[in-house]
């Protein structure tokens, strides 16, 4: 660090001190996130909200493999934590027979 800086960041390319912006306020919503999810809001009302997603879920197994596997885990805890055994173990049969063919 030189003199003329007192701490701050110095361009490596000029030499010039970098002022620090302070950027968005800790905590704040990313606005284009927000928007995002409000459009997707729109679009699965739009859809038939819950009634129509069931529907769609319920008209082939792909789409119910789908649903659990894209769509249900988005909205689960991200945070799992486990220690001791496995009591029991939940499986799924999309009625595949094992070589990708319905």
């Amino acid at each position: 660090m030189n003199k003329k800086s007192k701490g701050n960041a110095v361009s490596p390319i000029t030499g010039a001190v970098l002022r620090s912006h302070p950027g968005r306020p800790k905590g704040t919503k990313n606005k284009l996130s927000r928007a995002a999810r409000e459009n997707i809001g729109a679009v699965f009302e739009a859809l038939g909200g819950v009634r129509g997603m069931t529907t769609w879920a319920k008209r082939t197994p792909r789409n119910m493999e789908s649903f659990y596997r894209d769509i249900y885990p988005k909205i689960l805890a991200l945070d799992v934590s486990h220690s001791g055994e496995v009591a029991h173990v939940l499986t799924f049969d999309f009625g595949q027979n094992g070589n990708g063919d319905e």
